[in-house]
């Protein structure tokens, strides 16, 4: 770090060497039961976007929507999308208890969760 005023607290995920999901919709079991067509049209629509952002990952058309929401320059993006990358449909397992083995790791977490008895089924 250059600032010697600013200290990492933490590093990203690929600084353990392993590639790892990063991003999640979070909800508890009581919204999935009080309104269970309200997630699964949330998921379908999901899916949908995952849909189009990989059928259209290296086109002006992505580079667009990003930039629009994130107010990134363009310019600055194009050279981040020509790295290969799909999204996935379906949550990789492997990947969310490495991230729950890092935060045992870390002192995040007393014990690692039972993955695969909390994920929503994704429809992929």
């Amino acid at each position: 770090m250059q600032n010697p005023d600013v200290k990492s607290v933490a590093w990203p995920y690929s600084f353990e060497g392993k590639p790892t999901a990063t991003s999640f919709y979070v909800m508890t079991s009581e919204v999935i039961a009080r309104d269970p067509q309200a997630v699964s049209n949330f998921v379908g629509a999901l899916n949908r976007g995952i849909d189009w952002a990989n059928a259209n990952y290296h086109t002006p058309a992505y580079v667009d929507l990003v930039s629009d929401y994130t107010r990134i320059p363009k310019d600055k993006l194009v050279p981040i999308f020509e790295t290969p990358w799909e999204f996935r449909k379906s949550p990789d397992v492997a990947s969310i208890e490495t991230i729950a083995q890092l935060m045992l790791k870390y002192g995040l977490l007393k014990s690692a969760p039972d993955v695969s008895r909390i994920l929503y089924p994704s429809k992929a």
